[in-house]
Order: structure tokens, then sequence, then C-alpha cells
């Protein structure tokens, strides 16, 4: 389901924000694409860091709910310096950025509400089509790796 999900908003995103934004629908669909694999690696980190709060918090609420956190400000960052093939500079950038990911979240939440999925940790888990089970074992396994590790 999130695959269709994000393949939807791909293709609107070119006239959502890239038209307006001065791009091209080839330069939006590069923009799309980078921001998504950035954004990806940050969810992974949420997960696998055990911040499920977050992450429920982000599909349920959208990009508004999370702006002012540090992981939606290091989402940011991450994905305004992969925008190396824009002349721009880096407050235009990280202006593009925000917008990106607020659409693609908001989108994200849109399509999770539509879903009629549970706000929990295993409704998000089935949006993602992820098993729930697995990931809460591999979250609590990676966990006990870092305090063995921390001491």
């Amino acid at each position: 389901m999130l695959q269709e999900v994000l393949a939807g908003l791909k293709s609107g995103f070119h006239a959502h924000t890239g038209a307006a934004e001065g791009l091209n629908a080839e330069q939006s669909e590069v923009i799309f694409d980078t921001t998504l694999q950035g954004v990806t690696e940050q969810l992974k980190g949420l997960i696998f860091s055990g911040k499920i709060s977050e992450l429920q918090k982000l599909v349920s609420e959208g990009a508004d709910a999370v702006r002012d956190s540090s992981y939606f400000k290091t989402m940011v960052e991450g994905a305004a310096n992969t925008y190396y093939g824009l002349d721009w500079d880096a407050a235009r950038k990280h202006a593009l950025a925000e917008k990106t990911m607020a659409y693609t979240f908001n989108g994200l939440r849109d399509a999770f509400e539509a879903s009629g999925k549970t706000k929990d940790f295993k409704g998000i888990m089935e949006f993602a089509g992820l098993d729930a089970g697995l990931l809460g074992k591999l979250g609590g396994l990676m966990g006990g790796f870092g305090k063995f590790f921390g001491k």
C-alpha cells in the first residue's frame, strides 16, 4: 500500500510544489526521489532506535505535528544536502526540502487516515507493509546491542 501511495505523491509533486519552485518535471522527479530516499533512512532510524511514538505522530498527524522536532530538522538538512544539482543558496534548498517533506508527510497522513488502519504501531506497520512483530523484535535486539556496547 505504501509504495502505491508514494507513487501517487510522486506523480503529483511537480504540479503541487515543483512547478511553483521553478523546477521542470525532470528536476521535480529527482528532488522527490532524493528527498524520499533520505527521509526513508531517517524513518528506519526512528524505528530501530525505538522512537515509535515520533513515527506514529508523523504518520497520523502529518508534518506540522513534528516540524519543530530535531529529527525533522535533521531530515530537512539531509535532504537539502542532496540537492547539489541545483544552483541555489542553502536557504532556498532548505525551504524546498521542507516543502517536499511536508507535501510527502501530509500525503502519507491523508492516505493513512483513508486506509482505516489503527493509529498504533501495528496499524502503521500494516500500512507500510511491514511485519510489526519482527520489527519490534529487531528494535529490541538493536537496543540490547546498544546497551551492551555503551557500557
